[in-house]
């Protein structure tokens, strides 16, 4: 996981924060001073394309961040459907590559003296995906309301976010103790490839051959630092998927689940009701209700 640490400098500005819907997604960013975004991909991939020629997919599910030290290309083609939330505060930051370049224990020692903000880089935040997205959505309300008072509770709900992304990065450090850094690797790469791929026709045989493992290591390698095994996972990010085409475009379960790799509707209400213990109906109603 690349992830960076910040120190404000300031109280931030919201300069946006809103939905967006495209069909196609272009844009680029250049080294921005005291600019911070925090994106949330909702549906399409979205292509960053680097001046080294380095190019990263960022797929439904992920964070994607911009930084003062950001400089890209990004677009994106076909639907398009982003969260999204930009600041304008002075900062200080370092990067970190991976979980071994920092110092768990230094960097919670620092944190006890000062007030710092960690935010992991285009990375997949599927257990906190739709916590954040109300978040920037409420940021969003308070941001266009016409009460004064409703401008700071924004900036407020903006540190209640990055709090949250706070001890997103601190938990994933903590566990990363725990595992042989190979294996944390791994798990990363595993779940990068299922969010870029869950669209088609899926197997575990093809992930764990990409990632040149067994099916049987990734199995275990998977349960040891996700939780769940690869299947398990898929299936979510299936169901997941799913419901936002459900809700976002108005699909049917049956169309929703093509568009997920599922041809076979009958399996699909299955492994709906496995996933989240409710039939579809059932769950869209109560959806309706909140």
């Amino acid at each position: 996981m690349i992830f960076y640490e910040l120190e404000l400098l300031g109280t931030p500005k919201i300069n946006f924060a809103c939905s967006v819907n495209k069909e196609k997604n272009k844009n680029s960013f250049h080294n921005i001073k005291d600019f911070i975004e925090i994106c949330i991909i909702e549906e399409g991939i979205s292509h960053h394309r680097y001046p080294d020629g380095k190019q990263e997919l960022i797929c439904p599910g992920m964070l994607s961040a911009i930084f003062s030290d950001t400089n890209c290309e990004i677009y994106g083609e076909g639907r398009q459907r982003h969260t999204t939330v930009g600041v304008i505060v002075p900062y200080n930051l370092t990067r970190y590559n991976s979980e071994e370049e920092c110092d768990i224990h230094a960097l919670k020692d620092r944190m006890r003296k000062n007030v710092l903000i960690l935010i992991p880089y285009q990375y997949p935040i599927d257990d906190i995906c739709e916590k954040l997205i109300g978040m920037i959505k409420n940021i969003s309300q308070l941001h266009l309301s016409t009460t004064p008072s409703d401008k700071i509770k924004a900036i407020g709900a903006w540190y209640s976010l990055t709090a949250l992304l706070t001890d997103f990065v601190l938990k994933k450090l903590d566990k990363t103790n725990n595992f042989i850094p190979s294996e944390q690797l791994y798990a990363e790469k595993a779940i990068k490839y299922i969010s870029c791929n869950y669209q088609k026709k899926l197997s575990i045989a093809e992930i764990a051959e990409q990632l040149e493992l067994s099916t049987g290591h990734l199995h275990r390698i998977f349960k040891n630092v996700i939780g769940m095994s690869p299947i398990e996972y898929l299936n979510h990010i299936r169901v997941k998927a799913a419901i936002s085409l459900m809700q976002n475009q108005k699909l049917s379960l049956h169309e929703a689940s093509v568009n997920v790799g599922i041809d076979d509707p009958a399996y699909m209400s299955r492994l709906f009701r496995k996933v989240t213990g409710l039939s579809c109906r059932e769950y869209m109603s109560l959806e309706k209700k909140s």
